[in-house]
């Protein structure tokens, strides 16, 4: 079985122009069991959207720079392919980071998932996992899962707002140099400033899987 699978990642730059980029594209024709004689083909794809406040204007980076508070950091996924998806956020931070900076999320809901028993909390649309040791290579990062629990059908939006701010913890003179690197302004320059953050748009077709955790329970994740 292949898994028809389509991933946007935005590359969170804290810059004066530009804030939001999506690239990264894998996808393959899906089918169901074979032995059912039924095959899917259909485009199964997410567009990642973040705002700056909760009437979608359109994040705009130089309204918080340089990076030492909470930003308003509001998360939203459009299915604009043609078939119906199951849909993921995934929330990736730098493990130097990790300690500083947090996501709002479920409506401040997940305040404890690190620590919990589970890392897991959920509501009526969301279900939250936190990994905090994930290995990319030579790296390692902390990971936030937000999973929708029902299907996102063509052209529609995931419902309310499974994220709302990015919880900066310390200021400027605290950070250790690793940290300043990946989260403040070099030179003093508001025109200089990154947030060394990805967010994940994932998505997968909703044939031949009963629901998201099981669509996504093989899902191989892809970086940028």
């Amino acid at each position: 079985m292949y898994n028809k699978i389509r991933i946007t990642v935005a590359s969170l730059l804290i810059m004066t122009l530009c804030a939001l980029s999506s690239t990264a594209t894998l996808s393959y024709f899906t089918d169901t069991d074979a032995a059912t004689n039924e095959f899917t083909i259909g485009n199964a794809s997410t567009t990642l959207s973040i705002y700056e406040d909760e009437n979608s204007t359109e994040f705009n980076a130089s309204h918080h720079s340089p990076v030492v508070k909470d930003i308003p950091f509001y998360l939203s996924a459009e299915n604009t392919g043609n078939i119906p998806v199951y849909q993921r956020f995934r929330v990736v931070i730098p493990i130097e980071l990790a300690s500083v900076v947090t996501p709002d999320l479920l409506g401040s809901a997940c305040d404890d998932i690190a620590t919990n028993e589970n890392k897991s909390c959920s509501n009526d649309d969301y279900t939250v996992t936190y990994d905090d040791s994930v290995e990319v290579g030579t790296a390692t990062y902390a990971e936030y899962y937000i999973t929708s629990k029902t299907a996102l059908g063509v052209n529609a939006k995931t419902k309310n707002w499974p994220m709302t701010k990015l919880k900066i913890s310390t200021q400027v003179g605290e950070l250790s140099d690793i940290q300043k690197s990946l989260l403040t302004c070099e030179n003093g320059s508001d025109n200089n400033c990154k947030l060394g953050i990805k967010v994940y748009s994932d998505a997968i077709q909703t044939a031949g899987f009963t629901d998201a955790v099981s669509a996504f329970a093989n899902f191989t994740e892809k970086y940028d």
